[in-house]
C-alpha cells in the first residue's frame, strides 16, 4: 500500500507503514522547515517565544537532585533520570496547536531528553 493511500482502519501510525523503513524518509527537509518557519507571522513567533520562555522557566523549577532516606541502618536513594528519546504528538487537521508541542517538548528538554521526535499528521 503506498504511503498516504486511504486505509480502512482509523488513522494511526501503522506498523506496516514504517516496519523495515528508514524513518528519516518521513522527516521534513531543513529547507521545508525553513520555508514553513518564514511563513509564521512575527507577532505569533514572538508570542510563541514568550510562551516557550515561560514554560522553560516553570519546568526548570521542578528539577530535583537525588532524594532519599539516609540513616545508620538504611541508605535509600531516588534518582530521576531523563529518557533518551521522547515522541511528541502535534495535533493536525483543521487546527494547529503549537502550544501542545511547546508544553510537551520543552519539559522533556529541560529534563535532559537528548532526542525529541515530533509526530504530526501529514501536512
Amino acid at each position: 500500500m503506498p504511503l498516504g493511500a486511504p486505509h480502512p482502519r482509523p488513522p494511526r501510525l501503522r506498523r506496516e507503514v514504517v516496519e523495515g523503513r528508514d524513518l528519516r524518509e518521513f522527516e521534513l527537509s531543513a529547507e521545508h522547515r525553513s520555508i514553513a518557519a518564514a511563513r509564521v507571522p512575527a507577532a505569533l513567533r514572538e508570542a510563541l517565544a514568550l510562551a516557550a520562555a515561560n514554560i522553560r522557566a516553570f519546568h526548570e523549577t521542578q528539577l530535583v537532585g537525588d532524594t532519599g532516606l539516609h540513616g545508620e541502618a538504611i541508605q535509600l536513594t531516588s534518582r530521576a533520570r531523563p529518557l533518551a528519546r521522547v515522541a511528541v504528538y502535534a495535533p493536525g487537521g483543521t487546527a494547529a496547536y503549537p502550544s501542545s508541542v511547546l508544553m510537551a517538548a520543552i519539559p522533556a528538554k529541560v529534563a535532559g531528553v537528548r532526542e525529541l521526535i515530533l509526530l504530526t499528521p501529514r501536512p
